[in-house]
Order: structure tokens, then sequence, then C-alpha cells
């Protein structure tokens, strides 16, 4: 492509548009060189995440543009259409002229260095090749051991692999040194601007939500442990474990004796209420050290108490990887199976999954629930810059979750646990809404009701109680869930993070969950939403309405991965984004 001159904006923007649309279209290419070739594999993948990382500052500055947007009887991309269409809008034109002087220089660079990767992929590529069959596909068809992988690499191996012998030869560690360039651009471009903790996120999860096969997966683990590329190595190997089957992941998990773990209330029945306990390793000599326990009922009905075992062992074990601290989840220990509990109730089971507790001097963790509740007594409301903060970290923390193809399934206040800051806070129900726990620190729980996105549900529906079922998407129950039905769930605690105060009414209980849905959005869009646009701002809003509506922008008609990736995107850009400027 032609050079790009320094002299206007709107022509560095342009012949950067182009740069991210080529780079987007030789990749798929690149990656059809690469799949019969381990050698390359890893510089594939590494190839398509350094497309994100341009794709990630190309939105970041208003330079982007979406491949719907693309239209080959348009003559490139007019640069006077780029103009009118917002090109000098970019952010780019409020950084000083030496920092726009080094983006442009680097941009030119980012071009040359494409236009030699395609010569490349143009000289050694292969034809793609068409997939089978693959409807319905979920997580388990593309384990690399799965019919269907096997299927393709049966129709990969039937195509004729031309120059293959004079690219491994002569050219692989060319290719790959311009991809390790790329990577240097990448960076330098982050190093002139400052890069947001959104901007990392972004990267992650949009890598992620283009990348399902086990062997890309497997490739990104081998990143450096550095920001975002240690977040990005975790949710991969994340993703990666929720390709394997529920027999596999449990086998994984860890079980822990009941010689190491003693707990308050130990001849208690309950299985709704959290406890508090004390854990000391076997496996080694620790001191004891304090866990907090989240039960799981299960009652006793032949067949399918063993499959509810089984996944919450699998669950065990995926709450038992390496922690990242932007899911914001509390660390599992492993899972207890309390037999003794067993013994009194008829077979019926109760199992616990332990985590850590926050501090050796902390009680058990304070939920959202009863913040929100005792606030309302108190008639107090924490500042309005840690509920931003707090309402931006759970739509994070949602949006990790789904890259890596987990559903939460009870995203509720009453999951949502603070640690509290003394010993006394989270037995004190009439403390004040911001006193006794820190909110810009959430943990999420309430993970016994989560399943894998393509995992067949066997429970997790709503509970049959009025307050907790407000949370809940009025179709989970003829539909079961998907991510889109859970971003409902995620505006409801984010209604009540903007208002802190129980979205449940009374009136409520009166109507299906069809009319709660509708009564509570027809109070955000009316009065009420324009009084909290007042205090919280139209923005914060917005993004209320969107989870609650669903309406994402998301077209009809794509295929799956097409339209978990557009899913993605659009969560990403409408909700949490925009709840990363808020600003009090």
């Amino acid at each position: 492509m032609a050079g790009i001159e320094i002299a206007g904006i709107p022509l560095a923007v342009g012949g950067l548009l182009l740069s991210v649309k080529g780079a987007v279209d030789g990749f798929n290419m690149i990656a059809d060189v690469c799949a019969k070739d381990n050698g390359l594999r890893f510089a594939s993948t590494q190839y398509y995440v350094e497309k994100v990382k341009l794709g990630v500052w190309a939105r970041r500055f208003k330079v982007h543009v979406d491949d719907e947007d693309d239209d080959d009887d348009k003559d490139s991309h007019d640069y006077d259409d780029l103009e009118r269409e917002g090109a000098t809008d970019s952010p780019l034109l409020q950084q000083p002229q030496v920092s726009r002087d080094a983006i442009w220089r680097i941009i030119a660079e980012i071009n040359a260095t494409h236009e030699l990767a395609i010569k490349y992929i143009s000289k050694f590529h292969v034809e793609p090749v068409a997939l089978p069959d693959a409807a319905d596909a979920g997580p388990q068809t593309f384990h690399r051991k799965s019919k269907w992988v096997t299927m393709l690499g049966e129709a990969r191996a039937r195509v004729p692999q031309r120059n293959r012998i004079r690219w491994v030869a002569r050219h692989r560690e060319q290719f790959t040194g311009l991809i390790a360039r790329l990577s240097t651009l990448n960076q330098d471009l982050w190093d002139v601007v400052t890069r947001e903790e959104v901007d990392s996120l972004s990267i992650v999860t949009g890598v992620l939500s283009g990348l399902g096969d086990q062997l890309s997966l497997a490739a990104l683990q081998n990143a450096p442990g550095t920001d975002p590329a240690s977040l990005l190595a975790f949710a991969a190997r994340l993703k990666q474990l929720q390709g394997e089957t529920v027999q596999q992941l449990a086998a994984r998990v860890k079980r822990i004796d009941a010689s190491e773990l003693s707990f308050l209330n130990a001849a208690s029945n309950d299985t709704t209420s959290r406890f508090r306990g004390t854990y000391t390793s076997r496996e080694s000599e620790s001191l004891p050290e304090p866990v907090w326990i989240e039960w799981k009922a299960i009652e006793n009905i032949g067949g399918l108490t063993s499959e509810i075992i089984l996944r919450v062992d699998a669950l065990g074990a995926l709450l038992s990887t390496d922690n990242a601290a932007a899911f914001h989840r509390p660390a599992c220990v492993g899972v207890f199976d309390d037999t003794r509990y067993m013994e009194r109730n008829s077979g019926n089971r109760r199992l616990g999954l332990v985590y850590r507790s926050g501090s050796a001097a902390a009680g058990l963790p304070v939920p959202l629930w009863d913040l929100l509740r005792a606030a309302g007594k108190a008639r107090t409301r924490p500042p309005l810059g840690a509920r931003f903060e707090l309402a931006y970290k759970l739509a994070s923390a949602v949006s990790l979750f789904h890259a890596t193809n987990w559903i939460h399934k009870s995203l509720r206040s009453d999951n949502i646990l603070f640690t509290p800051t003394n010993a006394d806070a989270s037995a004190n129900a009439n403390a004040n809404a911001d006193e006794g726990a820190d909110i810009t620190a959430p943990q999420i729980a309430g993970f016994q009701y989560s399943r894998p996105a393509a995992d067949a549900s066997l429970e997790g529906r709503p509970t049959g109680a009025p307050e907790l079922d407000v949370y809940y998407h009025p179709e989970v129950l003829s539909g079961g869930w998907t991510k889109a039905k859970e971003l409902y769930s995620l505006g409801v605690v984010l209604l009540e993070i903007a208002h802190w105060r129980p979205v449940f009414e009374e009136r409520y209980r009166r109507m299906t969950m069809r009319e709660v849905s509708a009564a509570m959005l027809g109070d955000v869009q009316g009065r009420f939403g324009d009084d909290l646009a007042g205090v919280v701002g139209r923005a914060f809003v917005d993004v209320i309405k969107c989870c609650l509506t669903g309406s994402l922008g998301v077209p009809g008609g794509l295929s799956a991965a097409d339209e978990a990736k557009a899913l993605s995107d659009a969560f990403f850009q409408k909700v949490v984004r925009p709840l990363a400027t808020l600003k009090a």
C-alpha cells in the first residue's frame, strides 16, 4: 500500500483502517498455512493476538472499521468519507504533536510489515478446507479427540500442500520474525499513549472470543507472564478446560477429607447459609487457615444424583485453577463431601465448595444483598465513585467468564460478596452500607449453579422465591440459559448498584416473572430512570437498559462462532467500556 503521510490526521487514520482490514483478511490465510506445521502453529496464534491488539488500539482511538462496514464497491474507503464519518473526532487529535508524529511513523512501519507478511501468505498459502457439518457444536465438539476434529483433520490432509518444503526450509524464521516485529510495533503504539485497564481486558476477551480450538488455546498459555499476557494465558487455560468432558474435569478436583476441615455448626442440616471453618492440608506441613464453605444440596434421586455430584466435582476443578484478580472470584481450595450429613438425611448429600477467607481476622463475607437492605433502613449510600468502580468490575468479570464459555447462572446480589473489614461486620446486618466492607473489591460466588455454556442444564432454574427470581430473565424457564440471558441478571444487579437499594418490591409477589421484567424495565425507561440518570448519569442508565432489553445490536443469521464473537464485542463496547469511563 502507499506510504502514509504525516500531514493530516484523516490520511493517517485512513491508512490505519486499511492496514487493520488487511491484517484481518490475511490472518485466515496464515492460519491455514500453519495448520499442518506444529512449528508455525504458535506463530499463527500470535499473529491473531497481534491483530486483536491493533484492533483494540484502533477502537480506543475511533479509527476502527468493522467487518460489516466493508463494501467492495467503495474504492477502499475514500479518505473524504472517512473524515465525514468522524475520523477527525478521533482522540488522536488530543495527543501532543510529538506523540502524533511517533504514532504515524509506527503505523507506517506496521503497514510495511503487513505488506511483507502478505507476500509470504500469497506465495505459500493452501486453499481453505470446507469444514464438516458441526450442527449444535459446543466445547466438547472441538475437543482434540472428538469425531468432528478427526473429520476436519482428514479433510485437511487431502489438500495439496504446495511449496511446504520451501516454506519450512527457507521462510519460517523470516515469517516468525515479522510477527515478532508486529508485536514490538503494537507495544510501541501503546507506549506512546496511556493504556488503561479496560484496554488490556478488551484484548483478552477479543482474543478468546475468536479462538476456540484446543491447540490455539494451548499456545496462548505460553504467552509471557506480563499484563495482559498473564491474564490472557490464565483465561485461555480456563477456556481450554471448558472443552474437556465433565468426567475429565471431575478427575482433576481436589477432594478435601473430613480430617482436614473443621467448621462451625457441623451438626446443622442447613444448606443455604455459608459456614466459617478452618482448613489444614495433609499434603504439606501447612498451618491451619481460615476458610468459608458454600453448600450444594443434592437429593437422593438415583442416577441423577451421581451426575450432579460429577458436575460439582468438575466445577470444583475449574474453581481451583490458578486465580486471576480480574475474574473477581474467591480462591477455591477444593470440594468437601459431608458424609455425616448423608448419614443423617437418608442418603441426601451436601457438597461444600471451600474458599479461602480474605484475611485471618475476617468473618464470613458480606453479601451485597445485606448492604443494600441495610442502606435502605439507614437511608445512606456509599460514594458514587465507589459504585461506579463496583459496576465496572462486575461487568468486566462477566465478560471474562463469558469469553471462557462460562455461564454463572446465579448472578444475584446475594452471591456478590465483600471481605469484611472487621470481625463484626459480617454479623451486623444493620451496619451502614458504606461501612464494614470495601465495595470496590467484590468477589463473585454462588458457583454451585454454574455450567459451561453448551452443557445441558440439570438445575439452576429460578428458585421459586420472588426475591431471588427477580434476577432471572423470564425466558430462562422455557429456553434455558444463554450468555445474553445472563446479561439480564447483570442489568438487575447494576440497577441495584446505581440506586443502592434492593430491586425487589412487594408488588412483584403477585406478578409473573414476565410481568416483573416489564414493570422493572418500564420504571427504568420512565420517570424513575430519568431521576436515576440525574444522580448516576445517563451513560450508566443506558448500560442498565441495554442489559435488561438485550439490545446489543447483534445481527441474525450468523454462525454460532460468529454470533459468539459479535456478542462478546458488542457487550464490551456497549456495557464494559462505558462503565469504565464513568467518573464521579
